[in-house]
């Protein structure tokens, strides 16, 4: 597929967290046991969040090795290590350093890959989740604040209903500095410090003042205390409450995807030509996180065809966030805008424009 992001050099972790909401994943997948997936690999966490819904077959697909790296790694600790050697270098638990906590598995890698990884946790020593370049971007905001806008955004987030969140961020946050900072930080010039420039090409809203927007609208429908991804965009790690996190990284869930990982298959390749290559026939769901950003109307179009020649496919989950696709109705699909509306309003990241489900 013709896309952006094949002008971009993949020699890191872009991304550490999946910020496509396991919610609205579930809900626009509607995962059974006969359906076999495929799904962006990204940082993992919907490959892994899919794994509990112990579907036929998983199929990873990215087209960053780095990513799939990453996904392999946690699968090597679910297979091979305890729960809390998981949480810990996830950065969940602070037991003990991730280095240390590294050094106890080293025997689960060749000795190529350990060094990698002992140096990765080096230079990472918040763990996982907190690696991504997207991720230490994002994660730079809250310390830029003064110590007077911290309290103010602590003081919003334990709020215990919508009314008094409502009346702090109205009171305390909207129209202030606050505003400007955020504005500012998330702009079209600073954004590309967490991705790179040439994957704004098709951006149709500046990413500071809509991001701001749709933070504002969030707080109008869900309580922030309760929202994993909100809670890591201001704080990252710090502090989290390991009942929020993504239902694959929680201890509850951990034997199920120790026991089932072989069920995910992970494939380097750019999506589009990887099922062009009638290597999908048999998928009969995907989620392709936020590919159609860096793509074309045209192109767009052209992919999903080729989607429906390849594959059985009938259900394409897949976000946008800066540049929409999915508007037009061309015969080759049709929108749910049922399902796609619910998904949207219920969105867990707020920072996403919308959500498409897209049945062929």
């Amino acid at each position: 597929m013709k896309s952006e992001f094949h002008q971009i050099e993949l020699n890191r972790i872009r991304y550490s967290i999946v910020w496509e909401d396991y919610q609205s994943f579930y809900t626009g997948l509607d995962i059974q046991r006969d359906d076999e997936l495929l799904v962006i690999t990204s940082a993992g966490c919907n490959v892994l969040n899919a794994v509990l819904k112990l579907p036929k077959r998983i199929t990873a697909v990215d087209l960053n090795p780095y990513q799939n790296k990453l996904l392999d790694f946690k699968i090597q600790l679910y297979k091979y290590a305890d729960y809390d050697t998981l949480a810990t270098l996830l950065g969940i638990r602070k037991n003990k350093t991730c280095l240390e906590t590294f050094e106890n598995v080293k025997d689960l890698f060749v000795k190529e890959d350990y060094l990698a990884w002992k140096e990765f946790f080096s230079q990472h020593p918040d763990g996982l989740l907190s690696s991504g370049q997207l991720e230490k971007y994002i994660t730079s905001f809250y310390p830029s604040l003064t110590k007077a806008e911290q309290l103010q955004i602590r003081k919003l987030f334990k709020a215990n209903n919508l009314e008094e969140q409502s009346l702090i961020f109205n009171e305390l946050i909207n129209n202030t500095s606050f505003e400007e900072k955020f504005k500012k930080h998330f702009d079209d010039e600073h954004l590309s410090k967490g991705r790179d420039p040439r994957l704004f090409k098709y951006a149709d809203e500046n990413g500071g003042i809509a991001f701001y927007n749709r933070f504002a609208n969030y707080t109008k429908k869900a309580l922030l205390k309760n929202n994993f991804y909100l809670n890591f965009f201001f704080f990252g790690l710090a502090d989290i409450d390991e009942s929020i996190v993504p239902p694959c990284y929680r201890l509850e869930n951990f034997h199920i995807i120790k026991n089932n990982c072989d069920l995910i298959e992970i494939h380097t390749s750019d999506v589009i030509e990887y099922i062009e290559q009638n290597e999908a026939e048999n998928i009969t769901k995907t989620s392709l996180s936020n590919i159609f950003e860096y793509t074309s109307t045209g192109d767009f179009e052209q992919a999903i065809a080729s989607i429906k020649h390849h594959t059985q496919i009938n259900t394409i989950l897949f976000w946008n966030l800066l540049h929409e696709q999915g508007i037009s109705k061309p015969s080759i699909y049709y929108i749910n805008n049922t399902k796609s509306e619910l998904i949207t309003y219920n969105e867990s990241c707020f920072y996403f424009k919308n959500v498409r489900v897209l049945n062929l």
